[in-house]
C-alpha cells in the first residue's frame, strides 16, 4: 500500500489559506517542467516534501490519479466579492486614502505575490458612530502583522476583490487621464526617431530619456511633495487625505491652468 493512501487532500478553494496560495504560486512551472510543477503542487497541500524518496516509489498512475484530485486549482477561487469576511468589512474604494491608493498601485504590479497586503488594505477593522454610520479603520496599522494574519484566511473568501480593485483602479485612472497620462517613453530609440541627428544628439537623446525613466520610480513621492508644498513635515497630511478628493482638486486647477 502506497503511503499516499492516508493523506487527506483539500477537495476545493474553501480548503486553501492564502498562505498556501502564495505557495502554489511561487511554484516556477518552466524550471520543473509541466507534470514537475503539477507534483509540487501536489506535494504542498498534501504536506510532503517534493524531495521524498518515498515518491519515487510510487507508480506514476498512481501519482497522475493522486494529482488529478487536485483539479479545482485549474479553475479561478472565486468570482463573489465578499463585503465582510471574518471581522473585517471591505472599504469602499471611493473612500482610500491617497496612501492607501499609492501603496495598491505599486501591489498591483505584481498582484499574486502582493495579494496579502492587498487585502490588507481594502479590508479594515470598522465600528458604527453614534448616528449609525460606518467607520473605517485607518491606514495606520502594522502592515506585516495584518498581512500574516491574512495569510491564514480562506483564498476563497477574498479572491475575488483584487480583480473588483483594478476594474474601478483602471477606470478611475481612465477619468483623470490628464493627470495621469505623462506619455510613454521607450528606452531603446527607434531609428525613425534618430534619422538625421548627430552622435552627440542621440546621446543627449538617450540621457533625456534614461532621466524620464528614473524619475518615473519617484513620481508618486513628488506628487506628495508638491501637494506638501515641498514640506516633508506635511507629507504624512497629504497621504491621509481621501484619493479622490485630491484627483478632483489635481483635475481642477489642469483645466483652470489650461484655460488661462
Amino acid at each position: 500500500m502506497s503511503f499516499l493512501n492516508g493523506i487527506e487532500l483539500p477537495v476545493d478553494w474553501s480548503d486553501i489559506t492564502v498562505d498556501e496560495f502564495n505557495e502554489l504560486n511561487s511554484i516556477d512551472r518552466e524550471e520543473h517542467g509541466f507534470f514537475g510543477y503539477m507534483l509540487e503542487r501536489y506535494c504542498i497541500l498534501a504536506g510532503i516534501d517534493s524531495d521524498d524518496d518515498r515518491i519515487e516509489d510510487v507508480p506514476i498512475k498512481e501519482l497522475n490519479k493522486e494529482i488529478t484530485k487536485l483539479k479545482f486549482l485549474n479553475i479561478q477561487p472565486s468570482f463573489q466579492v465578499q463585503k465582510k469576511v471574518q471581522d473585517k468589512k471591505l472599504i469602499p474604494f471611493n473612500k482610500l486614502t491617497l496612501g492607501a491608493f499609492i501603496d495598491l498601485e505599486y501591489y498591483i504590479q505584481d498582484h499574486v505575490k502582493s495579494i496579502s497586503k492587498i487585502f490588507a488594505v481594502l479590508y479594515r477593522n470598522y465600528k458604527q458612530d453614534e448616528w449609525g454610520n460606518e467607520i473605517y479603520e485607518p491606514y495606520t496599522f502594522d502592515m506585516n502583522v495584518r498581512e500574516a494574519e491574512f495569510d491564514m484566511m480562506h483564498i476563497k473568501e477574498l479572491y475575488a476583490v483584487v480583480g473588483e480593485y483594478i476594474k474601478w483602479r483602471n477606470q478611475l485612472i481612465d477619468t483623470y487621464k490628464v493627470l495621469f497620462d505623462g506619455g510613454e517613453t521607450n528606452e531603446e530609440l527607434t531609428e525613425e526617431e534618430t534619422e538625421g541627428l548627430q552622435s552627440h544628439e542621440i546621446q543627449q537623446l538617450k540621457r533625456d530619456i534614461e532621466r524620464q525613466e528614473s524619475l518615473k520610480k519617484f513620481s508618486w513621492q513628488k506628487l506628495v511633495f508638491d501637494l506638501a508644498g515641498e514640506d516633508i513635515t506635511k507629507m504624512k497630511s497629504v497621504f491621509e487625505l481621501p484619493a479622490l478628493l485630491v484627483f478632483n482638486n489635481m483635475s481642477m486647477n489642469a483645466v483652470l491652468t489650461k484655460n488661462k
